[in-house]
Order: C-alpha cells, then sequence, then structure tokens
C-alpha cells in the first residue's frame, strides 16, 4: 500500500492522549509521522511510501489548499475502532477528540487544541492585532490557539503584545503562557 505525504506550507500540530498508569491523561505532541500499537508511541521520520508490514501510521497529509490533515492508515489485518466504529476501508481522516482503539490495547484520543507559546513567526509579514505593527518572518510571536491570531512577543525587544493584557485582542483566550492549559482532555469523558 502506498501513501503520499508532502511538504506542508502551514502544518498544525496535533496531541495523542493515552491515559497514564495513574489514571491520569497525557498528551503527546505530534510533529511527525507515528507508528501507533506499540508502547509508548513510536515517532518516525518516514520517507519511504510504503506502509511499515503490521503497522499502525497517523501521518499528515495537504490537498490543493495546503491545509494539513491527520490521517490514519492501518492494514485490513489490524482491527482498529474510531469512536467505536471499525476502520473497514484502512484510512481515516482524524477530527478532533476521535477516540482510537487498535486491537486489544487502550483507547487513545486525538486532539487538534494547541497550547499558546513563543515561536519563530513562519510568515512573510503579518499585521500583529494587538500593536498593529508587522511581525516579520522569525520575530517572536504567538499564535492564539482558540482565534488564530498573532501577536508579537519579543522578550528582549520589549514588545510583549501577546501577554500586554490578561486575555487575546480577539477572542477570550488568557495570554499568561505558565498559566496556558488545554481546555479539553480525555478526562471528562
Amino acid at each position: 500500500m502506498a501513501y503520499f505525504l508532502c511538504s506542508l506550507k502551514y502544518q498544525s500540530m496535533a496531541n495523542l492522549w493515552h491515559n497514564s498508569s495513574r489514571d491520569v491523561w497525557i498528551p503527546t505532541e505530534l510533529r511527525t509521522t507515528a507508528l501507533l500499537g506499540g508502547d509508548p508511541i513510536e515517532f518516525v521520520e518516514q520517507t519511504s511510501t510504503d506502509l511499515p508490514r503490521g503497522e499502525v501510521l497517523l501521518f499528515q497529509s495537504c490537498g490543493k489548499d495546503e491545509i494539513s490533515r491527520w490521517l490514519l492508515l492501518a492494514p485490513r489485518n489490524i482491527p482498529v475502532r474510531i469512536n467505536n466504529t471499525s476502520l473497514e476501508c484502512g484510512i481515516r481522516v482524524l477530527a478532533d477528540r476521535d477516540a482510537i482503539r487498535i486491537s486489544d490495547r487502550p483507547t487513545v484520543y486525538f486532539s487538534i487544541e494547541q497550547l499558546a507559546r513563543i515561536v519563530a513567526f513562519p510568515e512573510v509579514e503579518q499585521t500583529c492585532a494587538r500593536c498593529k505593527l508587522p511581525i516579520s518572518k522569525g520575530d517572536d510571536a504567538v499564535c492564539c490557539p482558540q482565534c488564530g491570531v498573532w501577536h508579537h512577543e519579543h522578550q528582549d525587544e520589549g514588545r510583549k503584545c501577546w501577554s500586554y493584557g490578561d486575555r487575546c485582542t480577539v477572542c477570550n483566550q488568557v495570554t499568561d503562557l505558565d498559566l496556558a492549559d488545554f481546555r479539553w482532555t480525555p478526562g471528562g469523558l
């Protein structure tokens, strides 16, 4: 079976939630291809277009719109259930909060929610939602995980547009990076 990976202009990160031995849900950030079914989850740099034998694969793909989607790909001989429904055709585009169960392994949950964090701005240029000045490629910035707008967050230069107020300029997302926490966890199910 062959599949296609592509270089994405806009990569979306996701999380795979698994239950620890102490009944605590732990998120594992998905940045690269992941092989599921083992313990723990194994991340691989996938360069081949052949599905590893006997493995369930989780990877990003994109269409002409360059929007990334996370796909689950499984051989027919491995029983996979998503949201308690059998995966019949071996492939599924995952949605936020999908429950994934492989064979008799414990259920894991897929989530697209991200936490606010300072990153190098990946775009060519965009306007900061708070100060209305340009954010240039490589500048320290924060993308609001709730509404997706960008703010400066230069620690050295004193331009802390994200943390200037207690909420995002556009929505009600808390801006304290030390208090950033997921709004949803599987523990509430």
